[in-house]
């Protein structure tokens, strides 16, 4: 089952993603952890498939001279172009009980993590 955390920047959605991911490990399920945000510092949590590999939000205002929010419309149109390599991650793969999937506060961002998440 994939399970999606949506909501706004500072909410909660990647606290969320590390207690419960936490939680669902201690009763015994086999847990996946997706981020998906580009934007994120540090997460406390180790995810199974981390965007910031491929590519980071300063990294981004940095190769093409956009701010922060330029950079992230910039990262919601690098997430579809990454989506054959990021679905094709063993953690998409793999017999998982769950795999949560903690996206970006962006609206924007999240809006294209939701239809990455529908194409497959």
């Amino acid at each position: 089952m994939f399970v999606v955390m949506l909501g706004t920047a500072g909410s909660g959605k990647t606290s969320l993603t590390k207690y419960y991911s936490e939680w669902l490990k201690k009763q015994g399920y086999n847990v996946g952890i997706v981020n998906l945000d580009p934007g994120a510092k540090v997460i406390p949590y180790k995810p199974d498939f981390d965007v910031r590999k491929l590519f980071t939000v300063e990294e981004l205002m940095a190769k093409y001279g956009l701010g922060p929010n330029g950079a992230f419309m910039k990262a919601s149109d690098m997430i579809l172009e990454y989506s054959d390599k990021t679905l094709s991650h063993e953690v998409f793969k793999r017999r998982y009980d769950f795999v949560i999937i903690d996206t970006p506060g962006q609206m924007e961002v999240a809006a294209t993590t939701l239809s990455l998440n529908l194409r497959s």
